[in-house]
């Protein structure tokens, strides 16, 4: 399946989760016979924990899926509010009809967020404690002879079901446990106890049996727990990316919240070659393709006789808002031309019909560079009413990341229209510590009143307009990653040189950085030397997403005898 997305990260696509394990597989779950309802609609509980992360304003960010398997799948994680798809309401199984469709996803990763700081709205908890019961009693079975063995572990790792830790701590077990072998001994599949032998004599499988170890081990320190089935996609900002092949992985409940997911796969030993460069002496061009989709901001004005257009553009989601002021936090700038009006009451759309974006240098942008931007395009609207009109304008107030937070005051807003008092209620509610920008959904928590003159509350007979235009934003933090140059005389070794430095830019201070220089190659020609960059925060969690990475690459070269 194809994976469209405006964010870049890890996608969990669900397909189904299974009850009791047997000893040689997993039997299926009993469904909930209950119901989240959301503005009239039902939804499965395995929404649950979307509602905690729409509760904290988490930006979703739009995921387009392109189905070619049978299987109907969905991400975690996903937003009440958006998409085409189709609503399940089954927690156990994802069923539909489309091949393609939109969701609105919270990329969120427990392991680095660990929940904190979030909750169910007060309307869902009687809910939630009613499905935590029947989790309880459904998803901790474990074999008597399979337990016995899996506390010994427990004993043996000094594992804790009261440590606060204790998640990461199994995860990091299980993936370490054993190697990860696609040619794994067969022999694995016909023991009596398949877990029991992956954990403690055969030591290498593949995603189904790391799953499954872990799911017992967390169900034997009585800790809910769901094997999974589905696949699995890293998204690349508007790039389309195919997902591989089907994958397994662990869900845990979180009282209060609902179910997470969990990866707990190791990794290989190292046999696989992935690393060596072709020959021939040349080189595809090293470039990163990103898209931003982009609409007329929708505009609003008291009917006057008067034509009103669009004036300004912006991102057709959060995420796109975002990459879009971000150009012109690096410099970039554009041109942008609209189509269409309204000049009587009612609404009507706009639309772009020219969009030129320009380089730092002030040359028109192409494909010619390491990065290369393209456009799409959708409509805005256009709404002239018979009411009057009040613009509510926030302060432009930004900052580059540095791991402490950005907010905004009580007073950081403006209006123009001077025959109305406008009050703005919960504007130091809203704040970023992460990269991003205040999203529609923190905006709508505001409460804003409007007065007359005389001090009458006119708030329902005006038209209130929240201005996008200048927002609270925290941008990426840029840094340059520099690998070096090597060469030599072909010798039928591999040529690495794991050298790298930080040629622009720093780390926050307290987070660290950590680079795996890849760029490997045996035969005659070149290849980059390429590498992958982590950042962790001081806490230990990744903040990778906050940097924005600038790759210069050197060139490992291996020539004719």
């Amino acid at each position: 399946m194809l994976i469209t997305s405006d964010t870049t990260g890890s996608l969990y696509l669900k397909l189904m989760n299974f009850g009791d394990y047997n000893g040689s597989g997993w039997e299926e779950a009993t469904e909930y016979d209950g119901y989240i309802t959301v503005d009239g609609t039902e939804y499965s509980l395995s929404y649950l924990f979307s509602l905690a992360l729409d509760e904290a304003c988490y930006t979703a960010s739009e995921v387009t899926v392109e189905l070619y398997v049978d299987d109907y799948v969905l991400p975690y994680y996903l937003d009440f509010y958006g998409g085409d798809y189709e609503i399940q309401t089954s927690d156990v199984s994802y069923s539909g009809s489309s091949t393609t469709f939109t969701v609105n996803v919270y990329y969120y990763d427990y392991l680095t967020y660990v929940a904190a700081g979030l909750t169910l709205p007060e309307a869902y908890t009687e809910l939630e404690l009613a499905y935590r019961t029947f989790v309880y009693e459904n998803y901790l079975s474990v074999p008597q002879s399979t337990a016995e063995y899996l506390k010994t572990v427990i004993q043996e790792q000094g594992f804790d079901a009261d440590d606060e830790n204790i998640v990461s701590k199994v995860v990091n077990y299980i993936q370490n446990a054993a190697t990860y072998n696609l040619a794994y001994d067969s022999a694995l599949d016909d023991e009596e106890d398949i877990v029991v032998a992956f954990l403690r004599d055969y030591k290498e499988g593949i995603c189904q049996h790391y799953a499954s170890a872990a799911t017992l081990l967390f169900r034997t320190l009585g800790i809910p727990a769901r094997y999974v089935l589905g696949y699995y996609a890293v998204s690349s900002a508007g790039q389309s990316v195919e997902t591989g092949a089907p994958h397994a992985w662990t869900e845990i409940y979180i009282d209060g919240l609902g179910w997470v997911q969990l990866e707990v796969t190791g990794s290989s030993d190292g046999s696989d070659d992935g690393g060596s460069g072709g020959g021939g002496g040349t080189m595809e061009l090293l470039q990163e393709i990103i898209t931003i989709k982009i609409k007329p901001v929708d505009a609003v004005q008291t009917y006057d006789g008067s034509s009103l257009t669009a004036s300004a553009v912006e991102g057709t989601s959060d995420n796109y808002t975002y990459m879009l002021r971000e150009l012109l936090y690096l410099g970039y700038t554009y041109t942008v031309q609209f189509g269409g009006s309204q000049t009587e009451l009612g609404t009507g759309v706009s639309y772009i019909t020219s969009f030129v974006l320009y380089n730092p240098d002030g040359s028109v942008h192409d494909d010619s560079g390491y990065t290369y931007y393209v456009f799409e395009f959708s409509e805005g609207t256009l709404t002239v009413t018979d009411v009057p009109v009040v613009t509510v304008y926030l302060y432009d107030i930004s900052k580059v990341y540095d791991g402490t937070a950005i907010s905004y005051e009580d007073t950081d807003y403006y209006w123009l229209e001077d025959e109305y008092e406008v009050v703005v209620e919960g504007l130091s509610n809203i704040s970023l510590t992460n990269y991003g920008i205040a999203n529609k959904k923190m905006l709508n928590k505001l409460t804003i009143t409007v007065y007359d003159l005389y001090g009458n509350d006119v708030t329902d007979s005006v038209y209130v307009n929240i201005d996008r235009t200048d927002l609270l934003i925290v941008y990426r933090k840029c840094i340059t990653i520099t690998t070096a140059s090597a060469s030599k005389v072909y010798d039928g070794e591999p040529l690495t040189d794991e050298t790298w430095w930080l040629s622009f830019g720093s780390i926050v201070e307290g987070q660290s950085l950590e680079v795996t220089v890849t760029g490997s190659i045996t035969e005659v020609g070149y290849a980059y030397n390429l590498y992958d960059a982590v950042i962790y925060g001081a806490n230990g969690a990744t903040v990778t997403t906050n940097y924005l990475i600038t790759y210069n690459v050197g060139i490992l070269s291996v020539e004719e005898e």
